[in-house]
């Protein structure tokens, strides 16, 4: 069971690595380029790095959590990635676009088994969506937005080990 719960865990962590680097500030002494992404877009990537960050914390428990909590935050994040990749610009939209498709089929496969953590990787599903994510198309998307953030957004953000 805890072999199940860490591979939810680590699957779950590649979704929202994709939005890590978002943890920079947005308005704090870096004037935004006239040309690159909306003050929205920027504070809608934070607000999904705090949604994932709160997911994460709930999955690096030694046991797994219950369905409800996993749905709380799951949903949240969801949501809140949808928000951001609704805001997405056009330099960066098809990329934003593939990260967020990719995690809401995630969102769809832990719906699909009621939140359980013990079930979910039994899911073709899950196995499926690993692949996904490891994909070349899905790192190339991941590797675009982080620039563009890291560009756009603020000053390079801090990374601590998680």
């Amino acid at each position: 069971m805890n072999r199940t719960h860490l591979a939810v865990a680590g699957l779950l962590t590649l979704a929202v690595m994709a939005i890590a680097c978002s943890d920079s500030k947005g308005s704090g002494g870096t004037e935004p380029s006239t040309t690159s992404t909306p003050p929205t877009f920027c504070e809608a990537a934070r607000t999904a790095n705090a949604a994932s960050d709160v997911q994460q914390q709930l999955l690096n428990g030694q046991d797994p959590p219950p369905p409800a909590a996993v749905q709380a935050v799951v949903e949240e994040f969801g949501d809140r990635f949808a928000a951001m990749a609704a805001l997405a610009p056009a330099d960066i939209k098809s990329d934003v676009d593939v990260i967020n498709q990719t995690a809401q089929q995630l969102l769809t496969v832990v719906r699909n088994n009621n939140y359980d953590v013990a079930k979910i990787t039994a899911s073709p599903d899950f196995t499926a969506l690993g692949t996904t994510f490891a994909s070349d198309a899905y790192q190339g998307a991941q590797d675009r937005f982080q620039s563009y953030i890291d560009s756009n957004c603020a000053a390079a953000p801090t990374t601590t080990g998680a």
